[in-house]
């Protein structure tokens, strides 16, 4: 039983980052127009700066 509902759990976990890569990466691309390194060089930045604020924060 305990092993199901971690599988659930671990499952949801799974689907949900996935979602999150694909609008992380496939939204810059649809809006802005961008190419391919100029988006992944943003979204490097950007992820760089908002582990850095967590990092201060604790």
């Amino acid at each position: 039983s305990d092993i199901t509902s971690q599988g659930y759990l671990f499952s949801a976990i799974v689907i949900f980052l996935g979602n999150i890569l694909v609008l992380l990466i496939g939204l810059p691309l649809l809006t802005a127009k961008v190419d391919l390194t100029t988006m992944f060089g943003w979204w490097f930045e950007n992820t760089g700066l908002v582990i850095h604020h967590l990092g201060k924060m604790f």
